[in-house]
């Protein structure tokens, strides 16, 4: 006997949730791209380094330690375009996270209003029920009075 609940705007509610799992792809993918490239930035810095601390030893003619600190420019040119890298690449991730902390709120507050809705048509229920059982009872207590009056 009972209506079943539905909710107007589930379709509406279906495409929040799906907003919202794009996005939070979206951010793990951002994160993704930022962790390979800040290990890159690590790899190379570490290899600067070596470059550094080979370079000091002895026996090296001045056409090599010319070659080497050449070379160690270039690595840090290309240290410095990482960074510029990661710096972008930190910035579209607090875009995303911007992008998902909206598409969660959007979508909690359509399931808040769908739990609402929800208590609601479950109060009208109840309310209807005990009405009709209030109904039922009310016509057994007349029957019964109707019964004791006629023996």
């Amino acid at each position: 006997m009972a209506r079943q609940f539905r909710f107007r705007l589930e379709s509406v509610l279906d495409l929040r949730q799906r907003e919202s799992r794009d996005a939070q792809a979206a951010l793990a993918g951002a994160l993704a791209d930022l962790q390979a490239r800040e290990n890159d930035l690590a790899e190379r810095r570490r290899y600067r380094d070596e470059l550094l601390r080979s370079a000091g030893t002895g026996g090296t003619s001045v056409a090599e330690l010319e070659a080497r600190w050449y070379h160690a420019r270039c690595v840090d040119a290309e240290i410095s375009r990482i960074e510029d890298e990661c710096g972008r690449l930190r910035e579209i991730e607090l875009r995303r996270r911007g992008e998902l902390r909206d598409a969660m709120q959007k979508s909690r507050s359509l399931e808040r209003l769908r739990e609402r809705r929800f208590e609601q048509h479950r109060d009208d229920e109840r309310r209807s029920e005990q009405i009709i059982m209030d109904e039922i009872a009310g016509r057994t207590g007349a029957a019964e009075r109707r019964g004791r009056r006629e023996a």
